[in-house]
């Protein structure tokens, strides 16, 4: 990880200069991190990151972040737990694309069923259960107009998180609309000082 980059000169020339440099190796962007504060006793306090990644896909995203670390924490994709969290997320690192989420979506007998994806924080909690047409909010789930849709038997859907505040949108996991992933870090050690993203629990 790049920690500090120093310009040295020996000109007197008080002109002020623009520096450009490039690292090579990793090709993404990081937003963040943010620490993000405990919403719930069923939550720990921690950080997240918005990951660039072009058109990089669910199973590509999960593998990616859960092979990051921060601050000694392994990194999952994020899981939210309410309106304001979410918000607080996308106020504090202003991301300009979209982010899968550790949602998924699969189909039974009974529909569809959306839960939070292994290795999240909150790993197999359903949180919702039908489509755009009929649904019963079991937990958090903030969909966008028309989503989500239905899970066709034997496949999966998965969640992002679009820039704007409009809400999530369920699609494919080959998608090439996302531009990259949140990926969180819990617990957040409590010597560390991030930025804080203020919220209401």
């Amino acid at each position: 990880m790049l920690a500090n980059v120093y310009f040295v000169t020996s000109s007197s020339s008080k002109t002020a200069r623009q520096i450009t440099w490039a690292a090579i190796g990793d090709a993404s962007t990081t937003y963040g991190p943010v620490r993000l504060p405990q919403m719930s006793t069923a939550t720990a306090i921690g950080f997240v990151e918005f990951v660039t990644a072009d058109q990089v896909s669910y199973n590509t995203a999960k593998l990616q972040c859960q092979g990051r670390t921060l601050y000694g924490a392994s990194g999952s994709l994020l899981s939210f737990t309410s309106l304001a969290q979410e918000q607080a997320v996308q106020s504090s690192l202003g991301a300009s694309a979209n982010g899968w989420l550790g949602a998924k979506g699969t189909s039974n007998d009974d529909g569809s069923s959306w839960r939070w994806d292994s290795m999240t924080q909150q790993a197999g909690t359903v949180f919702y259960q039908g489509d755009q047409t009929v649904g019963i909010t079991t937990g958090f789930a903030h969909w966008a107009a028309g989503e989500p849709r239905s899970v066709p038997t034997g496949n999966f859907r998965f969640a992002m998180l679009p820039p704007s505040p409009t809400g999530w949108i369920a699609t494919t996991p080959d998608s090439t609309a996302a531009g990259g992933y949140f990926c969180g870090y819990f617990p957040a050690p409590a010597s560390v000082t991030g930025s804080i993203a203020t919220m209401t629990p």
